[in-house]
């Protein structure tokens, strides 16, 4: 559903440390990242590994989370426009003037509630999450560490559950909004204050702790089997002697329930069974609904400011110390904008180009490979973020940001399509692309399904508009010493090998949206087979799942195998191809170094041909002639890919 915001609560903890960390605090703090970096410079050198960490750095991420507002568009059963609503979700429910909320991440509303207070509903699920985990009974007394936003409405819950709640803190200011809802309160400087808390039942920690001094002080304070619930982002320092002597329990409280980072479940609305999972997000939202007008909540939103403001807010809070709830307010003249003018521009190039997806990969390879010729104008860029995209089209001088690619075809300046969406949009684009006559480049997979691939073809024989797509390895310079290799063989034995590295929960892996990585990744390592031998004899394949499997072609004087797996070590190279043929062997490693019979001939930085096979296309473009990969070529290779991934049955 379409959600026009009235209020959007802000996080403050949260989203300030996201404007503070930089990459080089990510980088440090995880010794994985720093290999990383080390191996990326040796790979595709010092420069363009600052590049790409410039890129990270300049990339705007969405801020918000908790949002109350009402509903302009919908297409979920019971929910129809007019509606009051509240929203959840760090990639939803964001500080923004509309919100497109999914199905288990929206709750319809009573029109009567507080919208004020109802935009702090998802922070009022993380608190009420947390207090499910830790499991209080009647008569139980908890201590509560840290009393800000989530620890007030942590006490207020519990008071109204008739459980003893505790507080502390190190600010009076925050010790004072809790006084008529705690069952006691001290500062966390007092002298004394073990003495005075011992024994507790459990503690709900949600303090954001460095130091690793909460998590000792609850190990202090709670009685034998007591059980500690972490909330914060909190130091863990587990002392042994206390969690072993007291047989301690310590629990995750994961975010605002049941659901939470699982794209099933939060974008495409799969819901978990009651009788199995009680209390997912969306019951969390509907139970702190339930309770809200007994909270008080009003008594802790102590700031609220118009959404215009935000910048200046963010200023002030980074100074400001006395501070709780605090929420934007959204003016109701404000309407939907589909694109953006971020500069004007003379015609003053041939090529007016839209770019639709802006992800890293496009901001990394094809930007900047495209934008390098003076013939090319960028016109649109199009991305599913809209923080993202007005920064971007700012950096890379693209006149238009926006998030709706329908619009773009209409636009008779634009004559080329660039793609780098997720793959299921692919298809829909390139046929987008056919049917308003423009010429269009995508990013492997062409398309995800044979249904897709026969009406691409279908539609390019009767208008074969000016085609390219990504499958750039063919073009590196590399890949010449390897033709020349195999060229007048009588036996070639060649084998390619892809150590991919485990994907949790990516995009890719969704067959609906990635296509699996046989169609997702795959793809280009046939197309470099098919490239180099042509269409085989037969072809046979293993696969034990979607992220490791082999593929054999046999061709009259070849065997071509690929080795596609997910089980090595990420400091390996990520592809070697090995060739042995009348006694001679080449090995090609990670397209940056060539060796034959055991000699190194040719090193250098990284050359996945991607540069190359933009400039031939443009060229194409300007000149009038043929792509360098024609439609009926990328047909055929997707054709074997499809093929081959559906050799696979889940």
């Amino acid at each position: 559903a379409i959600v026009k915001t009235l209020y959007s609560a802000i996080s403050v903890g949260t989203e300030l440390s996201r404007l503070k960390t930089n990459l080089f605090n990510i980088i440090t703090d995880r010794k994985d990242q720093i290999d990383l970096v080390i191996k990326s410079i040796k790979t595709i050198g010092i420069s363009e590994t600052f590049r790409r960490i410039i890129n990270k750095l300049n990339t705007l991420g969405p801020l918000g989370y908790s949002i109350s507002g009402i509903v302009v568009e919908s297409k979920i059963d019971g929910i129809n426009e007019g509606d009051y609503v509240i929203g959840a979700g760090a990639e939803f429910a964001l500080h923004s003037e509309y919100n497109l909320i999914p199905k288990n991440l929206i709750l319809k509303i009573p029109k009567d509630i507080n919208l004020k207070e109802a935009s702090f509903s998802t922070i009022g699920a993380i608190a009420l999450n947390s207090i499910r985990n830790a499991k209080p009974e009647i008569g139980e007394t908890f201590l509560v560490i840290g009393l800000g936003l989530i620890g007030q409405i942590v006490i207020r819950i519990l008071n109204i559950m008739n459980i003893r709640a505790i507080g502390i803190d190190i600010s009076d200011y925050k010790l004072n909004f809790a006084k008529n809802y705690a069952y006691k309160l001290y500062n966390a400087n007092e002298k004394h204050l073990i003495k005075k808390l011992y024994p507790v039942d459990g503690v709900i920690l949600c303090a954001n702790d460095k130091t690793g001094s909460a998590i000792k002080l609850a190990c202090e304070v709670l009685r034998e089997k007591g059980r500690i619930v972490v909330v914060g982002q909190s130091k863990l320092i587990i002392p042994y002697k206390e969690f072993y002597y007291k047989e301690l329990e310590v629990k995750m409280s994961r975010a605002y329930g049941a659901g939470r980072y699982d794209p099933n479940y939060e974008i495409k609305g799969i819901d978990y069974p009651e009788s199995y999972v009680k209390w997912t997000i969306n019951r969390n939202l509907l139970s702190f609904v339930e309770i809200l007008p007994k909270l008080n909540l009003s008594e802790i939103i102590t700031h609220e400011f118009e959404f215009k403001d935000a910048l200046k807010v963010y200023e002030f809070l980074k100074k400001e110390k006395n501070y709780l709830g605090i929420v934007f307010r959204y003016s109701n003249e404000s309407e939907i904008k589909k694109f953006i003018i971020v500069k004007n521009y003379n015609k003053l190039s041939k090529i007016n180009m839209a770019l639709i997806g802006a992800g890293s990969y496009a901001q990394n390879v094809l930007i900047p490979n495209f934008l390098k010729y003076k013939e090319i104008t960028p016109l649109y860029l199009i991305t599913s973020k809209p923080e993202n995209a007005i920064n971007l089209a700012k950096r890379y001088n693209f006149k238009y940001a926006g998030c709706d690619y329908e619009e773009v075809f209409k636009d008779k300046d634009v004559n080329l399509i660039v793609i780098a969406t997720p793959h299921n949009l692919h298809a829909e684009l390139v046929k987008l692309s056919i049917l308003y006559n423009k010429a269009v480049y995508v990013e492997k997979p062409l398309a995800i399904n044979l249904n897709e691939l026969e009406e691409l073809k279908e539609l390019y024989e009767k208008n074969p508009v000016h085609f390219c797509i990504g499958f750039n390895r063919r073009f590196s310079k590399l890949t010449d010493n390897v033709k020349e290799f195999i060229k007048d063989r009588k036996l070639i034995i060649f084998n390619y090998f892809i150590n991919a590295g485990a994907l949790e929960k990516h995009w890719i892996l969704d067959l609906k949206i990635g296509g699996g990585r046989i169609i997702g990744e795959g793809c280009h390592f046939i197309d470099y087979v098919l490239f180099l031998f042509k269409e085989p004899n037969y072809y046979f394949s293993n696969i034990l799942d979607n992220e490791n499997f082999t593929i054999s072609f046999r061709y009259n004087n070849a065997i071509s195998n690929i080795i596609y797996h997910s089980q090595g070590n990420k400091m390996i190279e990520k592809e070697i191809i090995r060739i042995d043929t009348d006694g001679e062997t080449l090995i090609l490693k990670d397209f940056s170094e060539v060796i034959i019979n055991n000699k190194t001939i040719l090193k250098t930085k990284q050359d996945k041909g991607q540069e190359k096979l933009i400039e031939l296309f443009i060229k194409s473009l300007l000149e009038g002639r043929e792509s360098p990969i024609s439609f009926e070529n990328a047909y055929y290779s997707s054709l074997m890919t499809i093929k081959i991934a559906n050799d696979f049955k889940i």
